[in-house]
């Protein structure tokens, strides 16, 4: 620990991480080898998983003493996807989930027997869209939403893989029968609506003092009138610790354990969701759903939408990307920002 340690301090450029961020930018990256080491560190020092029912207020742990964010080039952040679950099947993982390894996975893959279907994303990941496709599939009445339901189809009465017996848990995570599908979302999209909608938005409400979102952040400093502004809610979220962000902002990666937890299918909450939910209903040998207009349209017009969003402050991408930085190396995919970088130079 103490050499990684080493390897780390030596290499960044700055106690700040706007100085590492400037550092990101001119290209300055750490060792791969000392990379790896504090990935490898970083993975086993994540030991514990939520346990909480509500929505809204779900909170993501991970080590306590919060994470070394070293000067990483952009082109560095980039890994390819070995090791996913997505590959193969981690035997030793499957056999101690939730039991001898609490993992925050626990909490967030929910499964549907009667499809034999799992699924797992992060808030505003299309959630409502995702949730309510396996509602309307499993279609045999095993599924209720209460009607004094706060948050419709997320208040159904799902079950968690952590709520499982140990047995029928192995069994559904080993089986060839069973699918398994990680949902995501582009960093950037997903950080830029989660402010929109729980900052901007929420900071305009004559009861925002009561909204779980804001008030979980004033515990570290937040206040409406400081941070509503985009650049200056970036630079509270940099020195945040990642131990604390709640949910809506949390890395995707880790809470649903892309790199062990053995998922058959990865999907992404853009413009092809729908198609992609047709297909996976044919998979899955069921009659495919209407989808609501309100809930099936996603990233249309994405590139543009943020092309407008960042135009002259090109640099909050890059330190966007360096607070997620985990799930740009777990999915390189989810940090592609090239169309939107192109078209602001043009």
């Amino acid at each position: 620990m103490k050499t990684l340690q080493a390897c780390v301090e030596n290499q960044t450029v700055s106690s700040s991480r706007k100085d590492r961020v400037k550092g990101l930018r001119i290209g300055k990256s750490l060792s791969l080898v000392c990379l790896m080491g504090l990935v490898t560190w970083w993975n086993v020092k994540i030991n514990s998983y939520v346990n909480e029912s509500s929505y809204i207020e779900q909170q993501h742990h991970y080590p306590k003493e919060g994470r070394n964010i070293s000067d990483i080039d952009k082109t560095l952040q980039v890994h390819t996807q070995e090791g996913l679950g997505l590959v193969t099947r981690n035997e030793t993982f499957i056999k101690g989930l939730c039991t001898t390894v609490p993992d925050p996975v626990c909490h967030h893959v929910i499964v549907v027997p009667q499809r034999k279907v799992s699924f797992c994303s992060g808030a505003k990941v299309a959630s409502t869209t995702t949730r309510q496709y396996f509602f309307d599939i499993t279609n045999d009445g095993s599924l209720v939403i209460p009607e004094d339901a706060k948050y419709g189809v997320h208040d159904a009465n799902w079950t968690r893989i952590a709520f499982l017996d140990p047995t029928p848990r192995e069994e559904l995570l080993s089986s060839s029968e069973w699918t398994h599908v990680f949902f995501w979302k582009n960093v950037l999209e997903r950080f830029v609506s989660g402010y929109l909608d729980k900052i901007k938005n929420d900071c305009t409400k004559p009861h925002r003092d009561t909204l779980p979102v804001l008030a979980h952040y004033r515990e570290f400093g937040f206040s409406c009138e400081k941070h509503q502004d985009f650049e200056a809610f970036v630079s509270f979220m940099e020195n945040m610790p990642v131990t604390k962000i709640e949910g809506h902002f949390s890395p995707q990666t880790p809470i649903c354990n892309v790199k062990n937890f053995p998922f058959t299918d990865i999907i992404a909450a853009d413009e092809h969701l729908s198609k992609n939910l047709e297909i996976l209903s044919e998979k899955l040998g069921v009659s495919h759903p209407l989808e609501k207009k309100v809930t099936s349209r996603h990233r249309t017009g994405a590139k543009d939408k943020m092309v407008r969003f960042f135009k002259g402050k090109e640099a909050l991408i890059y330190r966007i990307l360096a607070i997620f930085e985990e799930d740009c190396k777990v999915l390189p995919q989810s940090c592609d920002v090239d169309d939107v970088i192109a078209a602001l130079k043009d």
